[in-house]
């Protein structure tokens, strides 16, 4: 994994469609909307990250790898590695300001939203499975952008000067795509079906 402090990255965070997003209530009631006050739709961002980026993000832990098969042949002692797919995990720490991230993992929300209503988790994924996020490192140069991610995990730390923390764990099986800082038209491409890029 590769680790990063918030000061030294941008991050944003949209779901993978492009018309609803997620709005939380007050009392923890999740429901879609447009463009989505909790997680923007796909799309609705800029590539500014100082405006469009999540705020109070404390560090992220950037996993990159694959998942392979093994396959022997008779006669040769070295199995062949056989890409399967790719498995991207983001682990983003930030403080704790209210409980939309709460009420999103409890709902759930993991799925993001299909059509005008949440993902149940239960169907065929799409290109509108999940949630995507942009990582911008600190030198502007690049952003890697992890696509199709299921919020696969939650948690909320108490330190003891009573500062509060939440780590959301993303997990995609999508092939992440890397594109140049600024590449405000590409922000908004709907993910591929199928092949070595699709989901």
């Amino acid at each position: 994994m590769t680790y990063f402090l918030g000061r030294d990255v941008g991050v944003i965070l949209n779901t993978e469609s492009n018309a609803y997003g997620l709005d939380v209530s007050a009392a923890g009631a999740v429901t879609a909307a447009s463009p989505g006050s909790a997680v923007s739709q796909r799309g609705n961002k800029t590539s500014i990250f100082s405006t469009s980026g999540m705020a109070d993000v404390t560090s992220i832990d950037l996993g990159i790898g694959s998942m392979d098969e093994d396959i022997n042949y008779m006669g040769q002692r070295t199995a062949l590695k056989a890409e399967i797919k790719k498995e991207t995990t983001v682990n983003l720490t930030l403080k704790k300001k209210d409980n939309k991230f709460d009420a999103i993992y409890a709902h759930p929300a993991r799925w993001g939203v299909s059509g005008s209503a949440i993902a149940n988790g239960m169907s065929q994924p799409t290109a509108e499975f999940g949630y995507r996020l942009f990582i911008q490192l600190k030198d502007t140069k690049e952003v890697f952008v992890v696509r199709n991610a299921a919020f696969s995990g939650h948690t909320v730390t108490l330190n003891p000067d009573s500062t509060q923390e939440e780590t959301l764990e993303f997990k995609s099986m999508v092939q992440p795509h890397i594109m140049a800082s600024g590449g405000a038209s590409q922000m908004g491409n709907t993910t591929d079906a199928g092949g070595r890029q699709g989901f």
